[in-house]
C-alpha cells in the first residue's frame, strides 16, 4: 500500500469560491457541448429560400454579405423580360457579367457555385432540376410573368378549330398534367433537392458557460474585496466590542465545524493550562521537574512552548 500525501484544499473564502466556481463552469461547459454536439452533428438542408423575383435578395443584391449573385440566358426571354420591366436587376447582372450563352452553362455555374440563382423558365428549370445527377439542384420562388405556351397556325387555318378543342379535353381530362409529370419531371423529388451539410460549433454556442465563469470570477473578486476591508478596517474595532472573545468562539466553531459547547469548553481549557504554566516557578530545574510530574499525572498535558503557542494564536484569533 502506498500512501499518498493528502490534497490540497482551499481554505480561504476566495479560494473556495473560485474552486466552486470552476467546478460549475466545468460542468456547464460539459453540459452545453454534449447537448450542442448531437444537434450539430445532424446534417441539414441548406439553400436559399428565395420567395420570388422580389425577394431581397434579388432587388436588393449588394445589402447581402457576400452581395447575392444571379443570371440568366443571355439574349432569350427572361432577359428581354428583365430589361423591360426590371431594370435594376436587368443592370446588376450586366455589370457583373452574369450573363451565360444557355441553359447548360448558367445551371453549371449553379452547381459549381458560380452563381448563387439562376433564373430561367420555370418548366425549363424543372427539368433540369429533376433530372440532375446528385439532386442538388432546388427550384424555389413563385413563378413571375406566366405566359404559357401556344401552337401557331396560319390565319383562318381549319386546324384552329380543332387543336383547341383538342386541348381543351386534354385539360380537363388532366392528360397535359399527366404528360408534363411524365416528361418533365426527373428522378429528384422536391423534398430531396438541396445540399446537407453539418454546422461546425461556434463560441456563440457555449456563450452560458462563459457569463458564468465571468460572473462567478467577479463574485469572487467582491468577496476578496469585502474580506480585505473587514481584516485591515473592521477586525480590531470588533475585538474591541467583544473583550470576551464571543465572536471568536462563534468564527472558530463555523470555521473548524464544531459545535459552540466543544469551542467554548476548549478554550477555557487552553486558557486554564496557560494560566497554570502562568503561575508555575520559572527555574529551569523545577521547570523540569514541574513538566515531568505533568507528564507524569496528566498524560495529555503539552509542553510550555506549544501551549503558549496555542494560546497566542487563540488570543490572535479573539
Amino acid at each position: 500500500m502506498r500512501k499518498y500525501p493528502p490534497p490540497d484544499v482551499p481554505k480561504s473564502t476566495v479560494s473556495r469560491c473560485m474552486a466552486l466556481v470552476w467546478a460549475a463552469f466545468g460542468l456547464t461547459f460539459l453540459a452545453v457541448y454534449t447537448a450542442n454536439l448531437a444537434a450539430f452533428m445532424i446534417t441539414r438542408v441548406q439553400f436559399y429560400d428565395l420567395s420570388g423575383i422580389h425577394d431581397p435578395l434579388i432587388t436588393h443584391p449588394d445589402m447581402h454579405q457576400p452581395p447575392f449573385r444571379y443570371g440568366t440566358v443571355d439574349g432569350g426571354n427572361t432577359h428581354e423580360t428583365m430589361k423591360r420591366n426590371w431594370k435594376t436587376m436587368h443592370e446588376y447582372v450586366k455589370k457583373n457579367k452574369f450573363f451565360h450563352d444557355n441553359i447548360s452553362a448558367g445551371v453549371e455555374a449553379v452547381r459549381n457555385e458560380g452563381l448563387d440563382a439562376f433564373i430561367y423558365d420555370a418548366v425549363v428549370l424543372d427539368y433540369w432540376a429533376g433530372k440532375d445527377a446528385n439532386c442538388e439542384l432546388m427550384m424555389v420562388g413563385k413563378w413571375a410573368s406566366m405566359t404559357g405556351y401556344g401552337i401557331g397556325f396560319p390565319k383562318n387555318s381549319p386546324y384552329t378549330a380543332m387543336v383547341n378543342q383538342h386541348m381543351l379535353q386534354y385539360q380537363q381530362k388532366g392528360d397535359l398534367e399527366r404528360l408534363a409529370n411524365f416528361w418533365l419531371t426527373g428522378a429528384c423529388s422536391p423534398d430531396s433537392h438541396g445540399q446537407t451539410h453539418s454546422a461546425p460549433l461556434g463560441i456563440e454556442n457555449f456563450l452560458s458557460a462563459f457569463f458564468l465563469l465571468a460572473g462567478g470570477i467577479i463574485f469572487s473578486v467582491i468577496v476578496l474585496g469585502c474580506e480585505f476591508f473587514f481584516i485591515r478596517h473592521l477586525r480590531k474595532p470588533l475585538q474591541k466590542l467583544d473583550p470576551n472573545g464571543w465572536c471568536g468562539i462563534i468564527s472558530m466553531a463555523l470555521g473548524k465545524s464544531l459545535t459552540l459547547p466543544e469551542a467554548v469548553d476548549r478554550v477555557q481549557e487552553w486558557r486554564h493550562r496557560a494560566q497554570s504554566l502562568a503561575n508555575s516557578p520559572q527555574s529551569p530545574l523545577s521547570g523540569d521537574s514541574t513538566i515531568k510530574s505533568a507528564k507524569s499525572t496528566a498524560p495529555v498535558q503539552k509542553p510550555e512552548s506549544t501551549v503558549k503557542k496555542r494560546f497566542l494564536e487563540i488570543e490572535t484569533n479573539l
